[in-house]
C-alpha cells in the first residue's frame, strides 16, 4: 500500500469513528464534511503530482540551458564589427546583414551607414520592443528573424520595415508550416536546420524546396560557397529570389573575403 492510500484510509477511519460517536442529527453533516475532506485530499495529491512534474521539467530545462551556455562560452563576439569591409560588400549585395543575437560569433552592437544596400538586422526570438529599438538606433531597412517569432510579431514589424522569416530546413520539413506567415512577411529564407539558429556552414538537400508551393518569395541559404556556383545557376523555382552568403566567404567570422565574394558574384551574374 502506498503512503497516499494509507493516508486516505486513515482519514476515513478517523472520520468513521467520529460518526459512530455522534448523534443522529450531526451524522449527516459529518458525512458531508468527510466528503469535502476527501475531495480536498484528492486535490492536494493532484497538486503534489503536478508540482513534482514541474520540478522535474525545470531540472531538465536547467540542463539544456547549461549546455547552451557552454556552447556560448566558446563564442567570441565581435561587438565592433568589421566595418572597413562594409563599403566594398554593399557594392556587391542588395542586403547587408548585421547580427544582433548575442550568442552568435558574428554579433555586433554598432553598425555603419549604408548608401547602396539595404541594412538588415538579424534576430533570434526578440521582443517587439527590442527590435523596435534596433530599428531606430541602426536605421534598419529590414529584419531577419531566425527563431519562433509569431506571425503577429512579423505583422507588427512589417508596418515599419521589410520582414524576412527564416526556417530551418531538413528532409522532414513541412512547408505547410510557412503558410500562416504568408500575409505578414516579405520573404522567407530557407536555411539548414541547426540547434543554434543557422550559421553552421552546412548545406541541406535543396531538392526538398520543390515541395514549397507557397506564394511568398524566398532566399536560398545553407552552406553556400564558391564551389556551388553551377548548382545555384541550375537551381529553379518560381519563388526563388536570391541567395544568402555568409561563412563560405569569410577568412574568419565577420571577416569577409572580398575577392572571393567578387569572383563568385561575377561568375554567377555573368553566366550566359
Amino acid at each position: 500500500m502506498s503512503r497516499r492510500e494509507a493516508c486516505n484510509l486513515e482519514v476515513r477511519r478517523r472520520a468513521g469513528a467520529v460518526v459512530e460517536q455522534s448523534s443522529d442529527d450531526s451524522k449527516e453533516a459529518i458525512i458531508q464534511a468527510i466528503g469535502v475532506m476527501e475531495n480536498l485530499l484528492q486535490e492536494f495529491n493532484a497538486l503534489k503530482e503536478e508540482f513534482a512534474s514541474i520540478k522535474e521539467e525545470a531540472k531538465e530545462n536547467a540542463v539544456k540551458v547549461e549546455e547552451f551556455e557552454k556552447v556560448g562560452e566558446e563564442i567570441k563576439p565581435n561587438p565592433e564589427g568589421n566595418f572597413k569591409q562594409v563599403k566594398e560588400v554593399e557594392l556587391l549585395a542588395d542586403f547587408v546583414g548585421f547580427i544582433f543575437h548575442q550568442n552568435s560569433k558574428r554579433f555586433v552592437n554598432k553598425t555603419p551607414k549604408l548608401k547602396f544596400a539595404e541594412k538588415v538586422g538579424v534576430f533570434v526570438n526578440p521582443t517587439f520592443q527590442e527590435v523596435q529599438r534596433h530599428i531606430t538606433i541602426h536605421s534598419l531597412d529590414a529584419v531577419q528573424l531566425h527563431g519562433q517569432e509569431s506571425p503577429e510579431l512579423c505583422s507588427f514589424l512589417r508596418e515599419k520595415v521589410k520582414v524576412i522569416k527564416v526556417f530551418g530546413v531538413d528532409k522532414t520539413f513541412n512547408f505547410k508550416s510557412t503558410t500562416r506567415y504568408d500575409s505578414f512577411v516579405d520573404f522567407f529564407l530557407f536555411d539548414t536546420k541547426t540547434p543554434l539558429y543557422g550559421g553552421s556552414g552546412r548545406q541541406y538537400d535543396w531538392s526538398v524546396l520543390s515541395n514549397y508551393l507557397g506564394d511568398t518569395p524566398f532566399f536560398l541559404s545553407g552552406g553556400i560557397r564558391p564551389s556551388l556556383v553551377n548548382t545555384i545557376r541550375n537551381f529553379k523555382h518560381s519563388k526563388f529570389r536570391g541567395i544568402d552568403l555568409n561563412s563560405g566567404f569569410e577568412h574568419s567570422p565577420s571577416d569577409k573575403n572580398i575577392d572571393k565574394l567578387k569572383k563568385f558574384i561575377e561568375q554567377l551574374t555573368n553566366h550566359e
